[in-house]
């Protein structure tokens, strides 16, 4: 079902997509929204068909911001997670934090590594 209700000196239109919770909208093509935000009555799944990308970037020098009630987990199936920063800050109000763990889960006898290293040629 599609329904628009608005008022004409309010300039103001509310679109209902769907029937149910079961509903699935497509949309082919593009997406522009001119509002500030996007509101879900439960979770939230950003899903790409196929190796598709999902890119947050913003329109000019503003930030990001993971916000979240309980923990963010970044689950890289690839296997790598690259941060191209000047400066990385983990910080905690709590005592004896925060910590940084490495934790390898593989069942050998190899213990997790730390390197840091030059991206000069010359160095080595």
């Amino acid at each position: 079902a599609l329904v628009l209700t608005g008022h004409g000196t309010n300039n103001i239109v509310n679109a209902s997509v769907g029937f149910g919770s079961t509903s699935k909208t497509t949309i082919a093509g593009n997406i522009d929204i001119n509002g500030d935000t996007i509101t879900t009555a439960g979770n939230m799944n950003l899903i790409t068909e196929g190796s598709g990308n999902i890119e947050l970037a913003t329109g000019g020098s503003g930030n990001i911001t993971l916000d979240s009630a309980g923990d963010i987990a970044l689950e890289c199936g690839g296997g790598d997670l690259t941060c191209d920063a000047d400066t990385v800050t983990f910080s905690s109000s709590s005592a004896d934090d925060p910590k940084l763990v490495l934790q390898n889960n593989t069942n050998d006898n190899q213990g997790a590594r730390f390197q840091i290293l030059p991206t000069r040629k010359a160095a080595f």
